[in-house]
């Protein structure tokens, strides 16, 4: 693999060889992408703008990401005043009710093609996992993937080689804690859809969130 160097809030440009054939988003062909430190790939441009997260800014340039996130609506149900002399608000209590990925809420998330990721057998996909919640996420893919790098740190350089990638076989838990990310290699060698299952866990009890309903659930597609 090759190994990029990223300081806070940078992109590199990584160049297809000469001999490879474009890579096709979405139908545009391009000979190469951006590599950025905020945890996302894009094509045509760098991740320029780190810090206007809304979902226009987002999807106007080409990107590859996946995001999960979790909302406490309580805090918006609260007056203007609340906790203002000193009284317990509750501020201190996270109970989320809404769950998503990419900005698509559960259930909506399993099918939404902005969510699932889409790969022909025999290609090599990178996914790129962020925790964008308060909660631990429990995450289970339906196929094997190799553990890359976290937090923009690749696993196994020259520097380190204590410190290798490994593979996480289908069906078999991982989490993310909060802020986390995650980098895994996909090379699927058969067809079919296969599962992926995100369960919000509180970092204090480790149950579901919600009462057991805070889970995203999408799917790996193999063509």
């Amino acid at each position: 693999g090759l190994l990029l160097t990223l300081d806070d809030d940078d992109s590199k440009f990584v160049a297809l060889s000469t001999t490879a054939q474009d890579l096709s988003f979405f139908g545009i062909p391009y000979r190469g992408f951006f590599v950025n430190s905020n945890g996302n790939i894009t094509f045509g441009l760098p991740d320029a703008n780190t810090y206007d997260e809304t979902e226009d800014v987002h999807f106007s340039i080409p990107r590859v990401s996946l995001f999960f996130d979790d909302l406490d609506p309580t805090w918006r149900e609260l007056g203007h005043s609340a906790g203002l002399c000193g009284e317990d608000a509750g501020l201190n209590v996270f109970r989320p009710k809404y769950f998503c990925i990419n900005g698509v809420f559960a259930p909506n998330t399993i099918y939404d093609p902005r969510v699932e990721m889409r790969i022909r057998r025999g290609q090599t996909g990178l996914i790129r996992l962020l925790n964008a919640s308060y909660s631990i996420l429990r995450i289970t893919l339906g196929v094997d993937v190799q553990c890359c790098g976290y937090d923009g740190h690749g696993l196994g350089s020259r520097n380190n080689p204590w410190c290798r990638p490994y593979t996480i076989r289908a069906g078999t838990p991982f989490e993310l804690t909060t802020a986390q990310r995650g980098e895994f290699l996909i090379k699927p060698t058969r067809q079919g859809v296969f599962p992926v299952r995100v369960e919000h866990l509180d970092w204090i009890t480790r149950q579901i969130q919600d009462g057991g309903r805070g889970v995203t659930e999408t799917q790996i597609v193999v063509t």
